[in-house]
This record gives structure tokens, C-alpha cells and sequence, in this order.
């Protein structure tokens, strides 16, 4: 590892968080990695290990690294796609097409008039 590389170590993403602190302790015990930089031989120890320095000594923590961690995320959207609830939600290709179109002239819109103050 790079010398001048930084990191942010994960529990004080935890810590900022602005959520209740019950809930604070439930994240702590249920921390699940996903996918890109997780697949590193032994970061769920080193997460667990960064994690447990710095959190309360009252704080149970927990890091899973699943085997499956590469696909997580596919598996993740695959399952929620199927629930017939979320399908509820779902818009057709040209109602897609439309608000995409609407964003993008939105933020061009608001560049230029950024880029002229």
C-alpha cells in the first residue's frame, strides 16, 4: 500500500451518521461487504479490527464478507426487482427517456447559469 494513500476508516462513517444511536448500534452489528475494494484477501478482519479500535468498547461489532460479495449487489437489485411491490414501481422506456431528457436540460440549464455569474 501507497504510504501517502488515505483512508477513511469506516467507523466514522458510523459515528457522523445522523441517525438514532439505537439504530447506530444495530449498524455496527450488521456490517455487510460488497463488491470492489472488499474482495482484498483479509479486509474484513482489518474493517473489523478499524472498526473495534475506535467504537464504543460497548458497540458489538460485526463485518460479513460473503463469498459472493463480487455479485452482491446484482443479487441485491435482482431480488428487489422480483418483489411485486417495487414493480409497482417501475416506469416504461419512454417515461425513462423523458426524464432523463429533463435532467440532462435541467443541469445544462444550471451550468450555464453557474458559468456566467
Amino acid at each position: 500500500m501507497s504510504r501517502n494513500l488515505r483512508v477513511l476508516r469506516p467507523s466514522l462513517l458510523l459515528r457522523n451518521m445522523k441517525c438514532d444511536v439505537d439504530i447506530r448500534k444495530d449498524l455496527y452489528g450488521n456490517i455487510v461487504l460488497s463488491d470492489g475494494s472488499t474482495m482484498f484477501s483479509g479486509i474484513a478482519d482489518r474493517m473489523s479490527k478499524e472498526i473495534t479500535a475506535s467504537a464504543l468498547s460497548s458497540m458489538k461489532i460485526k463485518v460479513v464478507a460473503p463469498p459472493e460479495r463480487k455479485y452482491s449487489v446484482w443479487i441485491g437489485g435482482s431480488n428487489l426487482s422480483s418483489l411485486s411491490t417495487f414493480q409497482q414501481m417501475w416506469i416504461a422506456k419512454a417515461e425513462y427517456e423523458i426524464l432523463v431528457s429533463a435532467i440532462i436540460i435541467f443541469y445544462s440549464v444550471l451550468l450555464k447559469i453557474n458559468s456566467e455569474e
